[in-house]
Formats: C-alpha cells, sequence, structure tokens
C-alpha cells in the first residue's frame, strides 16, 4: 500500500529513511503517491557511493543513471477509468532528496488527451499538498509529450510549506513515466536530482529521436 503522505513523514529536518504509514495512492497527487514510499531507503543512502551508473530496465523499456541501483517495487495504484499495476523504482541522494520513477499504463477507457492528462496531474499534484506552482515546462523526449512541474509542498501537520517537488511526466503510448524529486525546501535541488532526470532514456534508441 502507498503511505498517506510523504509530507506527513518528512517533518523539518527528518530523513527520508524515518517512519511510514500505509495507504492506497492516486497517480495524479504524486506528492501523496510518491513521497511515503521514498521513506524506506535507509539501506539504500548507506549502501551508495559517488559512483553513478547506468541502470538498464528492459522490462519497463527504459534506463537511467543513479548513484546505487533503483529498488524496484510493484504497487496497485487507482487511474483513470480502473486500477493499474505500478513499477515503482526508487533511490535517494543523500539523506534528504528523494528519487522514484513510477512506470504504469492508462485504463482503455481512459480517453484524455496528452493535454488533459497533463493538466489534470497538474491540478491534482497541487491540490493533494496546497502546493505553490513555481513553474510548469513542456518537454520532448524523442517523439514523445512530457511535462515538468516544480512546485511547493505544504506539510499537513504545518501551516507552512516545508519540501520542493520536481515532477515529470511522459505519455510513451499508454504507459506512463513518471519521475518524482522530493527535497527539503530551504535550499535548491541538488545537481545530482537534475542528472538523474537527463539521465531518463528509452531502451528503443528510435524512441529517443
Amino acid at each position: 500500500m502507498l503511505c498517506t503522505s510523504l509530507l506527513h513523514l518528512m517533518k523539518p529536518g527528518r530523513k527520508i529513511s524515518e517512519g511510514c504509514t500505509a495507504t492506497q495512492g492516486y497517480p495524479m497527487k504524486p506528492i501523496v503517491t510518491g513521497i511515503g514510499l521514498l521513506i524506506a531507503l535507509a539501506s539504500l543512502v548507506l549502501a551508495q557511493t559517488d559512483s553513478w551508473k547506468e541502470y538498464v530496465f528492459n522490462d519497463d523499456g527504459f534506463t537511467i543513471s543513479a548513484p546505487s541501483e533503483p529498488e524496484l517495487t510493484s504497487q496497485p495504484i487507482n487511474v483513470a477509468g480502473g486500477t493499474a499495476d505500478a513499477h515503482v523504482y526508487k533511490t535517494a541522494v543523500g539523506s534528504n532528496t528523494a528519487l522514484m520513477l513510477f512506470v504504469f499504463r492508462r485504463d482503455r477507457a481512459d480517453r484524455r488527451t496528452a493535454a488533459q492528462f497533463h493538466e489534470q496531474a497538474r491540478q491534482g499534484s497541487l491540490d493533494a499538498v496546497n502546493g505553490k506552482l513555481r513553474r510548469r515546462s513542456d518537454l520532448k523526449l524523442g517523439k514523445f509529450a512530457g511535462v515538468e512541474l516544480e512546485f511547493e509542498a505544504q506539510h499537513p501537520e504545518l501551516d507552512t510549506r516545508t519540501h520542493q517537488v520536481r515532477s515529470r511526466y511522459y505519455i510513451v503510448g499508454r504507459k506512463i513515466f513518471h519521475l518524482i524529486a522530493i527535497a527539503p525546501i530551504s535550499a535548491p535541488f541538488p545537481d545530482d536530482a537534475e542528472r538523474w532526470f537527463k539521465s531518463f532514456r528509452l531502451t528503443t534508441a528510435a524512441d529517443n529521436k
């Protein structure tokens, strides 16, 4: 089960390796669906070195670079029109920056355009955490459309925004790739988070052109 909210657990000064409470999630609300799954990364954080490697995941059709091999779990999630089995890849940069990639398929009943999908993802993400949008950027991954959001997120137990989220979606046919980075609001995102985003590629070479 997905954690109720990463922000509920990521209190100021608290590391991402502490505590987790379970509940069901929804991919239109990445701060709610994502952050709690990254709390259980203590062993990954301790195992990291300064050596980044490229990891290939042929079953899900992508490659990505990371400071340690991403941990893969499988998680049922609610999607528009039904449910999906999401593959969740998670790792971290240091002790307070969480990185996650969701891979799942849209339900066949989901007839939304890419623009409608991205707009609902934006609204759901911000509504879930009383978020303040910093920027929205249109992206391309080869021939496939994507969107990146960067926003501030409010801790559910505090009347203030404590974390920053960078959320990137790509629609590849019926498949969704959703990359998320979460860090404290007190400092810029580390360069390694951007390195992780930029390293993402599809394994079919023609799709990256």
